[in-house]
């Protein structure tokens, strides 16, 4: 009913990143960030998940190489 509520949003993100759900999470962090670009938490949380997830999609050789 409120598509521009940023705690909703967040609020989603949260639970899907604790569900395992990164992709949805990631999602919600984003939309979160777009409805407020100055919503550190939300823009905090997108960046950290965008990290790890870069992290596990790098080949083993790339881990050792850094």
């Amino acid at each position: 009913e409120e598509p521009d509520n940023i705690e909703a949003h967040y609020s989603l993100g949260c639970i899907y990143e604790k569900q395992g759900m990164m992709d949805a999470a990631l999602s919600e962090y984003q939309i979160a960030s777009y409805i407020d670009p100055e919503n550190p938490m939300a823009k905090d949380a997108a960046r950290r998940l965008r990290a790890k997830s870069r992290q596990t999609t790098r080949s083993p050789f790339e881990r050792e190489a850094g």
